[in-house]
């Protein structure tokens, strides 16, 4: 079997970054077509896309362990292993997919009406997750099947062409649902439900071909909850990923919240200055799943001088990337707001701004990047406590600690950055995410030993 090569190539972390950035514009798709239907079906969409949406990423972190324990797998030579857990994770997926559908919808149906004004604009985002929500299963599939292709097969360009085909396909069922049948905003949510149908039928080719789906006898243990010990530990390590998730998400919400205080030209500026933060971190995010997917699998190998390595040349190969966009973004600060119709007031307000975003390239280079490695090790309790931390601590002591407007605000989220690249920096300075992913492999390889062994005694 021939090995995956040992450092990521800009190859991989091009296709990275591209699929991460190809994924926000289905929402844009969506947006566009639902603007052509009636004013109120596009308030039901921005308020019912936004609470689907943030729910589907933080439920996607119950696989956030996944990605990590099949890479050490696949360092440590197992690919059998590694199939067999590939067939159980896509299962699993879709079962807990299935099992969420209902609660989750009860749930955003009840925040609809708190949140939203008028009872037509909560009855159609309500309509819209309810119908959306059947696609939760597809969409947790298709990750495991990305998580596969990426941390085994060291592959991200069939998961960027899989995005590409679901945003075309979307695209093209919006405007048939909504423009050509008379189905308006359930339309969208039914496009956005079924076609991550497209992305999985190309990813499952690929991993079929090689062999990397292993089914045997899975369905049964899943049922009986006979978990193999790789399952086990992906569905715990996610189980902690999604309080992360719940943490980042609660900030991120929470600065929008803030600047609407402010006034609507403030909003504006802090809308568009999150489109550029949320640029700079698909950027990074190349290189973070980058860390996520080599690192693993120099961890599974046993080479820990490597991994550190590894590391270092993410940090400073990512320093240089985002450092250039940054460049660019200083560059053209003051044509932004023209390009995006701000008014003068909400541009002078985007103008302060360019100091407190720009200088949280290098932090969220440190943060970013600790955050792949460690993921990969399986550390998800440490980024966890790092996250709470940054979020329930520093975030809210930021803000009490100068005057309250709208360039503190995001000094205080580069000081919510700054905690966390400094934790995880120190991190992986020590030794203590390397003896943990060693003890997780060890109980792992162990637990299928046994498992082999009582298959052939009961045979």
């Amino acid at each position: 079997m021939q090995r995956a090569p040992l450092s990521p190539s800009a190859s991989f972390i091009a296709g990275s970054i591209l699929a991460s950035a190809v994924g926000p514009l289905i929402s844009l798709v969506d947006t566009a077509v639902g603007a052509r239907i009636s004013s109120q079906d596009l308030a039901g969409l921005v308020l019912g896309s936004s609470l689907a949406g943030g729910i589907g990423w933080v439920v996607m972190q119950l696989i956030g362990g996944l990605p990590g324990v099949l890479g050490r797998l696949e360092g440590a030579e197992r690919r059998q292993d590694v199939a067999r857990l590939g067939g159980e994770a896509v299962l699993a997926a879709a079962a807990i997919g299935l099992l969420l559908i209902v609660p989750i919808a009860a749930g955003l149906e009840g925040l609809c009406q708190f949140m939203a004004e008028r009872d037509a604009t909560s009855e159609g985002a309500a309509h819209y997750i309810g119908l959306r929500l059947l696609g939760l299963p597809l969409i947790l599939v298709f990750q495991v099947l990305v998580a596969i292709l990426r941390n085994v097969e060291k592959n991200a360009w069939t998961p960027l062409w899989a995005t590409c085909g679901i945003l075309l396909a979307n695209g093209a069922c919006d405007v048939l649902f909504c423009l050509y049948l008379p189905l308006g905003l359930g339309g969208l949510a039914l496009a956005s439900a079924v076609t991550p149908l497209i992305g999985i039928m190309l990813c499952w080719r690929r991993l079929r071909q090689q062999s990397l789906l292993d089914f045997s006898n899975q369905w049964s243990a899943i049922r009986e909850q006979r978990l193999s010990s790789g399952l086990s530990l992906s569905l715990s390590l996610g189980g902690t990923a999604l309080l992360r998730g719940c943490l980042l998400n609660l900030t991120l919400i929470a600065t929008s919240i803030l600047a609407e205080r402010f006034g609507t030209e403030a909003l504006g500026a802090h809308g568009l200055a999150l489109q550029m933060w949320l640029l700079i971190a698909f950027s990074i995010d190349g290189f973070a799943l980058a860390g996520q997917a080599y690192g693993s699998h120099l961890l599974g190998s046993g080479d820990r001088k490597a991994t550190r390595q590894l590391a270092w040349r993410l940090y400073r190969l990512c320093l240089l990337g985002a450092g250039a966009l940054g460049l660019v973004l200083y560059g053209l600060w003051d044509w932004l707001p023209v390009l995006f119709a701000l008014d003068g007031s909400a541009h002078l307000a985007f103008a302060e701004l360019a100091l407190p975003l720009l200088v949280q390239i290098p932090l969220g280079v440190g943060a970013f990047v600790s955050d792949g490695m460690l993921q990969g090790a399986g550390d998800q309790k440490f980024l966890a406590w790092q996250m709470g931390a940054a979020s329930l601590l520093g975030f809210p002591l930021a803000l009490l600690s100068v005057p309250f407007n709208l360039p503190n605000l995001w000094w205080a989220v580069a000081f919510w950055l700054l905690i966390r690249m400094a934790l995880g920096t120190a991190r992986l300075a020590g030794d203590g995410w390397l003896e943990l992913s060693d003890r997780q492999m060890s109980s792992m390889v162990d637990a299928s030993k046994h498992a082999t062994n009582d298959t052939s005694a009961a045979g």
